[in-house]
């Protein structure tokens, strides 16, 4: 059986939850001549084997209660053999889609002597355009007692027919107006809208307004073709100029129409613009020379340089890993700050560095780096150690430190001094000379106090990461010569058994 081309339906809608049936529900010739179009979806939807863009949309603003609300729908059967069946529904968005209708081949008419599309699910622009020529007479109906508020509507064509060979293209869904004596209500529409690109990336918008009773008017955009706009914003009367500082790249449609009381006039003509893509802005160098160094007690000092020679860099970012984690951020510093001290949780562990720079147009390559925290130092045993009078070229001293580290102590030691000869003169020391000692270690740190009746000493230094020496400064005091003090240098290495 052939689709059918004859115009009616019988069928039972349900808007907003109420329920009415239909029969032919046309609106009459005169009453469609003067209807106001509140919105309109115009784009091409298909309903066969699969739905492709049977969702429209039409937003009500400004309800008035005694108004006549029409729902008008173009379209056109195509097909094969066989019958087409489906099912529309409407609601408010937000709300589940709660009314509905079935159609079939009596619905909408098949343009005589038009076959099927070679491929319609290519869906192509020479198909589009087809379907939009064919367009049928328009199927109404009378929704007025089932809108009671403003709102965005959706009505869905959705195929649920017998073969796919048949189907319905959809080329317009309206939302339309009536007062309750039949006379029109729309405004006069804007007209002669101009678009523009000024001052990249803004679009200027300008139009004529031909109705001394419009309120405002509404800016519509589409980013893509001339099917789906969408409200960018709303200026009050007297304005006819409009600046849209948010477009998209490449072609932007654009249309306008005038806003009253209670309804709007219908669309201006569309203009365009096109914006062009936005300059290209290099992202900033990457730090150089990015060197990362322990340091006492759980530090380790970055240090880098900054390759912006252009200011475009507004910021270092600095993140840390350890040898099985993953990277993350510790910090950010201002473009003009190249060094950062990083505390890093535990020692004796592998911690791997990584600096970028950040700039306005984006974030550059890494500088890397890694440093290894030793584990906790144990001092203990022998160590030679040189100790000689800063202001006295003639006393240099050599001999021996004993460390032995207390248990239970946080890096406390006690020991031993055991001097040995002069190394410039080769006289031998007296024992007498010989004391005990003991040390605090801090990280890397060491405080040594020689503990004697008439030389005792403070010597403060810093033990190399590996633990194997020593060096610092200290002052010795003369008990004898008045509490004398002595300005001290050492150094000391540990010996290896």
């Amino acid at each position: 059986m052939n689709c059918r081309t004859t115009v009616s339906i019988v069928g039972r809608l349900v808007f907003l939850g109420m329920a009415i049936s239909l029969t032919n529900p046309t609106a009459s010739n005169a009453q469609q001549s003067h209807a106001n179009i509140i919105d309109q979806d115009r784009h091409v939807g298909w309903t066969g084997s699969t739905n492709w863009g049977n969702v429209y949309r039409l937003t009500l603003k400004g309800y008035r209660p005694g108004h006549r609300y029409i729902v008008r729908s173009r379209g056109f059967i195509d097909g094969m053999n066989g019958t087409s069946r489906g099912e529309v529904t409407m609601g408010r968005q937000g709300m589940l889609p709660n009314g509905s209708t079935t159609w079939d081949n009596n619905s909408l008419t098949r343009v005589s002597g038009v076959g099927a599309p070679a491929d319609v699910h290519t869906w192509s622009k020479p198909v589009e355009d087809w379907a939009k020529r064919q367009t049928s007479s328009p199927i109404e109906w009378d929704v007025t007692n089932y809108i009671s508020q403003d709102g965005t509507y959706l009505v869905t064509w959705t195929y649920t027919g017998d073969v796919a060979g048949c189907g319905i293209f959809v080329t317009s869904v309206d939302l339309l107006t009536i007062d309750s004596a039949g006379i029109a209500t729309s405004l006069r529409a804007p007209s002669n809208l101009r678009a523009r690109v000024e001052n990249r990336p803004c679009v200027k918008l300008t139009w004529k307004n031909n109705d001394p009773n419009a309120s405002g008017f509404e800016i519509g955009r589409s980013d893509g073709d001339t099917l789906w706009f969408a409200q960018i914003d709303s200026i009050p009367r007297g304005k006819t100029l409009y600046r849209d500082t948010m477009p998209a790249e490449g072609m932007n449609y654009y249309r306008v129409r005038a806003v009253g009381q209670s309804d709007f006039s219908p669309y201006s003509n569309i203009a365009s613009a096109n914006v062009p893509p936005a300059p290209q802005v290099p992202l900033p160098p990457p730090p150089g020379n990015l060197h990362a160094q322990f340091q006492a007690p759980l530090q380790v000092a970055l240090a880098w340089v900054n390759n912006d020679h252009d200011g475009g860099t507004r910021s270092f970012r600095v993140e840390r890993r350890d040898a099985g984690g993953l990277f993350a951020q510790r910090a950010e510093v201002l473009a003009s700050q190249t060094s950062y001290i990083d505390t890093v949780p535990t020692r004796g562990a592998l911690y791997f560095y990584r600096v970028r720079a950040v700039g306005g147009s984006g974030t550059s390559a890494y500088a890397t780096d890694s440093v290894s925290v030793p584990a906790a130092l144990d001092l203990s045993g022998d160590w030679d150690i040189n100790y000689d009078d800063v202001n006295n070229p003639q006393s240099q001293w050599a001999g021996l430190m004993q460390l032995i580290k207390i248990q239970g102590g946080a890096g406390t030691y006690s020991g031993q001094f055991k001097w040995s000869h002069n190394r410039i003169t080769g006289q031998r020391t007296d024992p007498s000379v010989d004391g005990p000692l003991s040390a605090t270690v801090n990280g890397t740190q060491i405080s040594i106090v020689r503990i004697h009746p008439k030389f005792p000493a403070v010597l403060d230094g810093s033990v190399d990461a590996g633990g194997l020496s020593m060096t610092g400064h200290g002052t010795e005091t003369w008990v004898q010569e008045g509490n004398k003090k002595i300005a001290i240098a050492w150094s000391a290495k540990k010996r290896h058994r």
